[in-house]
């Protein structure tokens, strides 16, 4: 069989192994990658093999290494060293219904492990019986080593090629969002440079808007790239405190209204009065809605409409940010989360951002404990919630630390 084909691989020697053993069932133990214990990965017959695990460094583990052969369970009161086994372990193992355990080892070390239920002829496992398992769980070892191991560093691959064209991705958005604001600095600051005495009030007022509008677009490319980065590398921590989230949301639409007043849209915000307050990092979460309102900000065109509405369903504060935009189609959908992430709605209309701001605030969302969605139909808007959990006092001093995405 192909050593890529890794399932295919301990099912075809569980089928084998129980046709040839004549056993009611075969399952196969393989260690964990976090802690190394041996589970069971996979039956012959689904459902019907007990769920049993040996510890890495336990008796029995280190009995499989030392001897290699394979043992009859209801041995395991005659073997001197297997006396020595905790009263728990061997309870589990002779009560679970397995008759036969037989290790499997690669290089001298232990990679697997074979169990067996009873015959199917309802007698004891013969010496030879015994032999043959052993032989055959030897001989399967290596190349089930082997192939756990390719699928292992197949899966690393598949990463660092996601890795790699995330890479890419990010450079081009980059160097997409970099060109646009640089271009136009570059030629006001020429035009201011070069002809002083030619401008009058007006026109230099307006090259000095073009200048301001370019540096808040750098601006916040290298924000969202530094947030980002943060993220990633595992230092970001939550301050929780006790939130008024009206003030919350004031804040962050006031950060968004000088936008939404040059494009002549309507912000309408409903909050409740009876809205409880909940211990949250005030700063990331208005760094959540400032995000999502910029987002409808941007895309819902002069004269279009915002709102901000609030409430509780008992157990969250709900959020959710509509707008009357174009709307966003359902493959894009099920992507605007992604990190560098643009729609074809931002490519169309030249939209700024990095495609960042969505997964940030899905990051912080989570982090807080709550969920993010998105709704939306082509041409009739999108209206984005979040929900952040109504919880007591934090423990550890307010202070919550979080590992980023993988």
């Amino acid at each position: 069989r192909d050593i890529a084909d890794f399932p295919g691989l301990t099912r075809s020697l569980m089928r084998t192994v129980r046709r040839a053993m004549q056993a009611t069932w075969v399952a196969i133990l393989l260690p964990q990658r976090e802690t190394g214990d041996f589970v069971v990965a996979g039956s012959s017959t689904p459902g019907t093999s007990p769920q049993i695990s040996i510890r890495r460094n336990s008796i029995l583990a280190k009995w499989l290494v030392r001897r290699g052969e394979a043992l009859n369970v209801e041995g395991l009161l005659l073997d001197p060293y297997l006396q020595a086994m905790g009263d728990v372990q061997r309870n589990d193992l002779t009560g679970s219904g397995v008759q036969l355990l037989a290790s499997m080892k690669s290089k001298g070390e232990l990679t697997g492990v074979l169990a067996l239920g009873p015959t199917l002829r309802h007698e004891d496992y013969s010496a030879a019986d015994l032999q043959l398992l052993t032989t055959v769980a030897s001989q399967a070892a290596t190349l089930i080593e082997n192939s756990r191991l390719y699928n292992q560093e197949l899966v690393r691959l598949q990463e660092l090629e996601r890795l790699e064209d995330l890479k890419s991705h990010l450079l081009r958005t980059v160097s997409h969002e970099l060109k646009s604001p640089v271009t136009a600095i570059k030629a006001s600051v020429e035009l201011l440079m070069d002809s002083p005495q030619k401008l009058d009030e007006k026109q230099t007022l307006r090259l000095t808007r073009v200048l301001r509008s370019g540096v808040d677009r750098l601006e916040r490319l290298v924000q969202e790239s530094l947030d980002y980065a943060q993220m990633q590398s595992l230092r970001l921590q939550l301050r929780l405190e006790p939130a008024d989230m009206a003030r919350v949301v004031e804040e962050a639409v006031g950060l968004v209204a000088p936008s939404a007043i040059a494009k002549r849209q309507k912000i309408t915000v409903a909050v409740p009065p009876d809205l409880p307050r909940i211990y949250v990092d005030s700063p990331r979460v208005e760094r959540i809605l400032v995000n999502l309102i910029s987002n409808a900000n941007r895309f819902t065109p002069a004269g279009g409409e915002i709102s901000v509405q609030l409430h509780t369903d008992g157990f969250n504060v709900i959020t959710e940010v509509t707008d009357n935009g174009p709307g966003i189609s359902e493959d894009d959908q099920k992507l605007v989360f992604n990190e560098y992430y643009r729609g074809r709605n931002a490519d169309r209309h030249e939209t700024p951002g990095a495609g960042l701001g969505l997964a940030i605030a899905k990051y912080l969302v989570e982090l807080h404990g709550g969920k993010i969605e998105g709704r939306s139909e082509v041409g009739a808007g999108s209206t984005f919630s979040f929900t952040l959990p109504i919880i007591g006092s934090p423990t550890q001093e307010g202070t919550k630390q979080e590992s980023g995405p993988s």
